[in-house]
């Protein structure tokens, strides 16, 4: 019926490339898709050229467009749409295994962008009293990019990182300078999103002893903010720029005021036990001298 309908067509008038579709005129369809493709890059071209193939019966051709179109969306941070279309090609080759590899690609990229979204949004609200200008959301990428790299910003869920960047300050350096002194009673604690410090304590006579270097997604000061115990070395920020998270007493419970899972917050910024490792290594070498 179809077919007679648009039999009825003047014969002088062009067909669209959607009227050889549904005439199942494939061959033209192809022919038309693939000169227009040439001169203009439209993904809804891709994806009607991948149902040519499949009317065609050419399912290697169709996935190859499935994945054309899904890495276009994905690179234009449409993880979903991306999803959506290499869901189509799975189900028209399950065996292979690129796109079983590219869907948890995909699926890793969706994640990391909903967590950017959350601590973007965290640290926005946090710039109380400051305009939301340009130069502060080069400063959050800056930190996101390098914090997304790290354990330390993989476990936590973007609810969490929300109200992490709505309490944290920000201390950005673009030279070398010592952060905190050894004894000092200061009771903070220092997340590192970019840059190297050394933890050193004085050489008897002149110069210093390097103890540990701290780098990206790493937590010093835990035991200094949680249990009121002195700095048991020099921080030395050793790179020519750094850029340190810092939480103060208000600043926990602010992350901890409707977070999904305090204890779990808590644990992650204590797991590593910076500061004890450092003061055992301390006391280690005053106890040789």
């Amino acid at each position: 019926m179809i077919k007679k309908l648009f039999g009825k067509k003047n014969e002088e008038q062009e067909y669209t490339i959607d009227d050889l579709i549904v005439l199942e005129r494939y061959e033209e369809a192809e022919y038309r898709l693939k000169e227009r493709i040439e001169f203009r890059k439209d993904i809804h071209d891709h994806l009607k050229l991948a149902d040519v193939y499949l009317g065609l019966k050419q399912v290697t051709k169709a996935v190859d467009e499935y994945v054309f179109v899904a890495d276009e969306y994905a690179d234009d941070g449409f993880y979903e749409r991306a999803l959506a279309i290499l869901t189509k090609a799975r189900r028209l080759n399950p065996m292979d295994d690129t796109l079983e590899k590219k869907v948890l690609r995909f699926e890793h990229l969706r994640s990391l962008e909903r967590k950017r979204k959350g601590a973007l949004e965290g640290f926005l609200e946090g710039q109380v009293g400051d305009e939301a200008s340009g130069t502060a959301v080069m400063e959050f990428d800056a930190i996101w990019n390098a914090l997304a790299r790290t354990r330390f910003g993989r476990d936590l869920d973007g609810d969490q990182l929300r109200l992490l960047f709505r309490a944290v300050q920000v201390l950005n350096r673009d030279r070398t300078f010592e952060l905190i002194s050894q004894g000092a009673t200061k009771e903070i604690l220092y997340i590192v999103a970019l840059g190297e410090i050394q933890a050193q304590i004085p050489k008897a006579g002149e110069g210093a002893i390097d103890i540990r270097m701290f780098g990206p997604g790493q937590v010093i000061g835990e035991e200094a903010l949680f249990q009121h115990k002195p700095w048991p070395a020099d921080y030395i920020v050793r790179s020519k720029r750094a850029l340190l998270l810092s939480l103060d007493q208000k600043g926990v419970e602010k992350c901890l005021t409707g977070n999904p899972d305090p204890r779990g917050f808590l644990d992650l910024l204590r797991r590593e036990s910076n500061d004890r490792e450092v003061a055992q290594s301390v006391a280690r070498l005053q106890a040789g001298r």
